[in-house]
């Protein structure tokens, strides 16, 4: 069972003691590197497909291994160790939690905090700095010493994929595997007291597969270092190479990774293989069975057990997900749910199906309903349900959604002004208890948030054309006696956000046969929802707020903006009420700040489109003004925001440049 609920927590989290976590940091210790142990397969070349048993023997041989029939199943012994449930929120990277089979936290940190009681000097370990504000990699597994990581990052001028491990008593780390050349992680997990990494060995000069391999890594007491073995599953890996099928293994605890290869044929006996054009079955010993039920090229296979595959169907001209079952001896497919409402796949677990229909009984008002399907009974049980919050940036019941021994957890809002995680029973839905902060809403402490939506259709044919959501706060009184102002100003916002992308409709029925065969694309969406809400600088508030906009196409744009109000005055303040400056010194400003956040980055991993600090400086200059320019102000400083297409691409997002008050307006701060 893989133990994967990985925590992020922000700094305002719940204090939980952690044994062992502090201690002295050591001296930077050079790791040798080795090449992996080639597995050599076992399966002869000439062997083909048409050599496999069908499907029939291998149920029969899958039976004996525990799936059916009379012959009992022989459980995993008690001994096993496979560490502790990693929690993490998938929005916030910072902190984690260590979960125990019996649902007990009982450990918090940080990778910041882990980061600072590390020495530097380590190349495989990614250190906080401004161009890359993170600290350390991806949580993959912990144990009683260890914290397991995997990362993708630039070691000597080359990007390079690192597994490590940390000591969790004195923050040792420990560098488990690194990739020499084409070779590449493909999951890991913390397994029966080892670290298990799959490595996918990439594709030879002809493009075929060079086949996989799995390492494990345990810790020598007696050595003070980690030794490494290879998983004994060189005929499994090797009848794929033959018939060049990339195998995959089901998803873990979080709905999201996938276990190690040891881990899925313990468990199921096989695993599950792809190519370009049909599906099979891979024992342990190399036997391959096709699926051939599975005619469609299905992109997305998270989960199987030892007579099902599970997955989604997406009608692409509704957009609608359906949730489906193949059966491995009949060889036929069946829906889980109803296609009629929206499904969303979250986990397999204990041999149930989680998963959660999504509806909306207005646009944006979203209420989720979360379901355990029992393929056995071919049911499903309604396990709870949630509604989202105006304000709350969370998925309502399924925001980091993790199944945990007789455990669901998943983050909430608690009502009040904070984000916890909280634990459901399996079975009954009950709640059970709440676990750490995850994060405070400051928007809660001062006023409320409001909401609307509104939809429109084309009056001949009755497709939806538009879908709006927006939110606005509203400033309780304590705070401002300009409060009714202030919440003037955003309600007109709202108001005007909600109507600014409807028109008159169309003026005929010309458009009506592209709206019936395309009515996805034929719905414009635009969401704008409060994102924070932060008193600074005395006497100054700002209300930031997120969206996104959609119109057809291969993706949406987001949207992000931020008022500022003067509490004394209830006025809102714009950079033009507060530059003490001419327009053309503003514009200088600007460029030059911007040139020299450019010059941060190195070419490889600039967010930038300009080829040269002087261009940057010139496009940056040239797009600048005290009317249109994005400032947005925060209390030790503001930044300078530039949207996708102003000065970067799409895929960079938002770049935000940092320029101090005193550079700004020639004060420590707001006046």
């Amino acid at each position: 069972m893989k133990k994967r609920i990985l925590i992020w927590i922000t700094a305002a989290a719940m204090a939980i003691s952690l044994t062992g976590c502090l201690g002295k940091t050591p001296e930077p210790v050079e790791e040798p590197e080795s090449e992996p142990e080639t597995v050599t397969s076992e399966q002869k070349p000439d062997e083909s497909a048409s050599d496999a048993p069908d499907s029939e023997a291998v149920l029969d041989m899958l039976r004996r291994h525990g799936s059916s029939g009379d012959v009992e199943e022989v459980p995993e012994s008690e001994s096993a160790d496979n560490g502790y449930y990693t929690l993490y929120r998938y929005n916030d990277e910072r902190r984690f939690a260590l979960v125990s089979e019996a649902g007990e936290i009982v450990c918090t940190d940080a990778n910041t905090d882990i980061e600072k009681r590390m020495q530097r000097g380590y190349d495989f370990i990614r250190y906080y700095s401004e161009e890359d504000p993170y600290s350390l990699g991806n949580l993959s597994g912990a144990d009683d010493r260890f914290l397991y990581y995997d990362d993708y990052l630039k070691i000597n001028g080359d990007f390079k994929y690192v597994v490590y491990a940390i000591d969790r008593n004195d923050n040792t780390p420990y560098l488990l595997w690194k990739n020499s050349g084409e070779e590449f992680l493909d999951t890991c997990e913390y397994y029966k007291g080892a670290f298990h990494v799959a490595v996918n060995l990439g594709n030879d000069e002809d493009g075929k597969l060079r086949g996989k391999e799995e390492h494990i890594y345990k810790f020598n007491e007696a050595t003070g270092s980690f030794e490494e073995t290879m998983a004994k599953l060189d005929k499994m890996f090797g009848a794929a190479k033959v018939r060049e099928y990339n195998v995959l293994t089901f998803t873990g605890t979080d709905g999201t990774d996938r276990v190690c290869y040891e881990h899925a044929i313990d468990e199921m006996g096989w695993v599950l293989a792809t190519s370009a054009s049909d599906y099979a079955m891979i024992t342990g010993e190399g036997e391959v069975t096709p699926l051939y039920g599975m005619h469609d090229a299905y992109m997305y296979i998270p989960a199987y057990d030892k007579e099902h595959l599970y997955y989604s169907d997406t009608d692409y001209d509704t957009n609608l997900n359906t949730l489906m079952r193949y059966d491995i001896e009949t060889e036929k497919t069946k829906a889980i749910t109803d296609g009629v409402e929206q499904a969303y796949y979250l986990g397999f677990y204990n041999g149930k199906v989680y998963y959660y229909i999504m509806k909306n009984e207005e646009y944006g008002f979203t209420h989720n309903y979360i379901y355990a399907y029992d393929a056995d009974t071919d049911s499903s049980t309604l396990i709870y349900d949630e509604a989202a919050v105006p304000g709350v940036w969370v998925d309502p019941g399924t925001d980091s959604f993790t199944m945990a021994g007789d455990r669901l957890w998943y983050v909430r809002y608690d009502g009040k002004d904070k984000i916890k995680w909280i634990s459901v029973d399996a079975v009954k839905g009950q709640k059970l208890e709440e676990g750490p902060v995850v994060e405070e809403i400051s928007t809660f402490k001062y006023g409320t948030v409001e909401a609307i939506s509104d939809s429109d259709e084309c009056p001949f044919c009755g497709t939806k054309l538009f879908d709006g959501y927006a939110e606005r706060f509203v400033l309780d009184s304590r705070y401002s006696a300009h409060a009714d102002k202030i919440n003037a100003r955003l309600k007109e916002a709202q108001e005007f956000f909600i109507g600014s992308d409807e028109d008159d409709g169309p003026a005929d029925d010309s458009d009506c046969e592209w709206h019936l065969e395309n009515p996805v694309m034929s719905c414009t969406t635009d969401d704008f929802k409060v994102s924070g809400v932060h008193m600074i600088c005395g006497h100054y508030m700002t209300v930031d707020m997120s969206g996104y906009w959609y119109g057809g196409g291969a993706h949406g744009y987001p949207n992000r903006n931020q008022f500022l109000f003067d509490l004394n005055t209830g006025e809102e303040i714009t950079i033009s009420d507060l530059y003490p400056k001419s327009e053309e010194e503003f514009k200088k400003l600007i460029a030059e700040k911007t040139k020299e956040d450019y010059l941060k980055y190195t070419y490889d991993i600039s967010p930038y489109m300009a080829e040269t600090s002087e261009e940057a400086y010139n496009e940056a200059y040239e797009g600048a003004s005290l009317v249109t320019t994005r400032i947005e102000f925060f209390e030790d400083g503001a930044v300078i925001v530039y949207p996708p297409y102003e000065m970067g691409s799409y895929a960079a997002g938002y770049i935000e440049v940092s320029v101090s008050y005193e550079d700004l307006l020639g004060s420590s701060s707001l006046p």
